[in-house]
């Protein structure tokens, strides 16, 4: 994994404002292009959240300041951190 490549990362188009977050990193080298201009890495990274029952995966793509607390199989999720969420 490449600096930058892990689990909520964002990238941004500096021509247009288009953001993506990376949901799972893979084996390669990603570089998002949007607008014919490479996308700019953001220092900030998205929240993640895991079932360990049903290994449902989800990522919070705003935050307006409130408390989630996000529930799946009748069971708080766990927040990822790292690369991967566990299997």
């Amino acid at each position: 994994m490449k600096s930058g490549e892990a689990m909520g990362s964002v990238y941004r188009c500096p021509v247009c404002g288009a953001e993506i977050s990376l949901i799972r990193p893979g084996g390669g080298h990603l570089t998002p292009v949007c607008c014919n201009v490479k996308m700019e890495l953001l220092g900030e990274v998205n929240a993640v959240y895991h079932c360990s029952v049903c290994r449902c995966t989800v990522m919070q793509i705003v935050d307006r300041g409130g408390t989630l607390s996000p529930r799946c199989c009748n069971r708080s999720m766990e927040r990822v951190t790292g690369a991967h969420p566990p299997l």
